[in-house]
């Protein structure tokens, strides 16, 4: 097992291929990429809001070109803390994609071209914001309160179900996937997982802790199978100090106890490893004492990652050997999976600034990867409130890329 500390000399810069200067105005931490023009170029989306509430959005192209802007100009905060609910998604299957956001009572859908005003629709009694924006079944919406219920629509906003947990609370970001080969989406809703009507299939059980103390914090789809026990799903649980796989049945595949387990990223990580392996960081340290792990696939741990600050990270094949780095966003870096260095990031006029901000405790810059070049690998967009740096693919891919769920995205 290898121990890093990624504060160690630093390996080679590579530099942006791309640098957008945001309207501050209209501008935040929240990012969310997609071709919203119909040229089959990704443009990007970023966000202000207040405790959710989406006030303000600007979009551009990536020449940085400021396409339009919506709300109200400098309203609302920057820094994240949670999933605002913005996305990029075509919902009404036209081939066009749109923007869709909650504002305080209403999810509101955009042009993506022209950021005009298609339709609003009023939230469920009760909802004064969505806590986040989930689509499954290629049309469906599905919105959520903050821990206690969610709702699923149709794309014209007809009621399909809705579900509240009897004894736990729901996760931060449902996880959408089809387990039992039906043709529709099942919904990982916090310890639940619910058939797509909304009826609960399952509720995870762990051998170890308490899962009553905290909330379901992250899930990833780790394995797709043709049945049910076939699946694998990651999870982590906020407040309990736990990280499990579980099978498609809800059954414990493997479990680890003791620390604030955050994010997991899963893909071929390691060359001296059999299989995928799990990246995840630790939170709930003080800044300069954080860690992440990385994880065989039967639960083994394979080495800890030392640094300042673990959260918003991402996978990405930058030699194109078929292995994923991780790139570590509030360090600059990218790491393999040895634990070694193999990048840091130049961010430009902006680093000093960065830099400052880092030390003061700002989580950023927060990380996205998208193939933004169109060669079919990953690129690399670290982004603060006001600049967007893309870090262009020096690599063909071998194997075909990785990105997680592109159109829901999530802060965890």
């Amino acid at each position: 097992m290898f121990n890093s500390d990624i504060r160690d000399p630093e390996p080679p810069i590579i530099y942006p291929w791309k640098v957008i200067n945001m309207n501050p105005d209209f501008s935040g931490q929240w990012l969310v990429g997609g071709d919203l023009d119909g040229d089959g170029e990704i443009e990007f989306v970023a966000t202000r809001n207040h405790d959710q509430i989406v006030t303000a959005l600007s979009a551009y192209k990536l020449d940085g070109t400021l396409m339009w802007t919506w709300g109200k100009a400098g309203a609302g905060d920057t820094i994240l803390t949670y999933d605002v609910p913005v996305q990029i998604y075509d919902i009404d299957g036209n081939g066009k994609n749109e923007v869709l956001l909650s504002e305080e009572g209403h999810l509101v859908i955009l042009d993506g071209c022209s950021g005009k005003e298609i339709v609003r629709y009023p939230l469920p009694e009760g909802l004064n914001v969505a806590d986040c924006i989930t689509f499954a079944n290629k049309s469906d919406i599905i919105i959520k309160t903050r821990y206690t219920k969610l709702w699923a629509y149709t794309n014209d906003w007809k009621e399909l179900w809705n579900w509240a947990p009897d004894k736990y609370y729901t996760c931060h970001h449902p996880t959408p996937a089809d387990i039992d080969g039906d043709g529709k989406d099942e919904i990982l809703a916090g310890y639940s997982m619910l058939d797509h009507d909304g009826t609960e299939m399952w509720t995870f059980k762990s051998n170890k802790v308490d899962l009553s103390r905290g909330h379901l914090d992250c899930c990833r789809v780790a394995e797709i199978g043709d049945k049910p026990d076939d699946f694998r799903f990651v999870v982590t649980c906020c407040g309990a100090g736990l990280i499990a796989m579980l099978d498609g049945l809800g059954n414990v595949i493997w479990e680890i106890e003791g620390h604030h387990f955050e994010s997991p990223d899963i893909a071929y990580i390691s060359p001296n490893h059999k299989g995928k392996q799990v990246y995840v960081d630790i939170d709930h340290h003080t800044y300069g004492d954080f860690m992440g792990w990385l994880i065989d696939f039967n639960g083994e741990l394979i080495g800890k990652f030392m640094m300042d600050y673990s959260r918003h990270h991402r996978l990405v094949d930058w030699n194109g050997d078929g292995f994923y780095e991780i790139v570590l966003a509030n360090a600059m870096t990218i790491c393999d999976g040895a634990g070694k260095r193999v990048a840091s990031f130049d961010l430009d006029s902006k680093a000093e600034d960065v830099r400052a901000d880092k030390k003061a405790g700002d989580p950023g810059p927060l990380v996205s990867v998208l193939d933004v070049s169109g060669n079919g690998a990953g690129d690399i967009i670290l982004h603060t409130d006001d600049k967007i740096f893309v870090y262009k693919n020096p690599s063909e891919p071998k194997k075909k890329a990785f990105f997680p769920d592109s159109f829901n995205i999530t802060l965890y």
